[in-house]
């Protein structure tokens, strides 16, 4: 996909294999701004997990699918804001940076 220097939030979608032979399909294609995080609070925990982590930063999208990694665990986020998102820490088995 070429830059969105158009500032598009959202185009159409058709391929050819020969650049002749287009296809029709109009499939929607989606452009998004990706997130940016600027703070996390706090920034420790117990290793039994289960502190809420709060998230800051800008663009974060309105979803249902947002996902947290910690180390090689991942937890479900909740959105706040479009500035913020909210995480559950997991439970580890040893104390360290992730």
């Amino acid at each position: 996909m070429p830059a969105n220097v158009a500032r598009l939030e959202m185009t159409y979608l058709d391929i050819a294999l020969n650049n002749v032979d287009w296809t029709d399909d109009y499939v929607p294609y989606y452009f998004y701004k990706p997130p940016r995080i600027t703070d996390v609070q706090p920034r420790e925990g117990p290793t039994r997990g289960g502190t809420h982590v709060r998230i800051f930063g800008s663009d974060f999208k309105m979803d249902k699918k947002i996902l947290c990694v910690f180390g090689d665990k991942k937890t479900r986020g909740r959105f706040i804001s479009y500035s913020e998102v909210e995480c559950l820490s997991p439970p580890a088995t040893h104390s360290g940076i992730v």
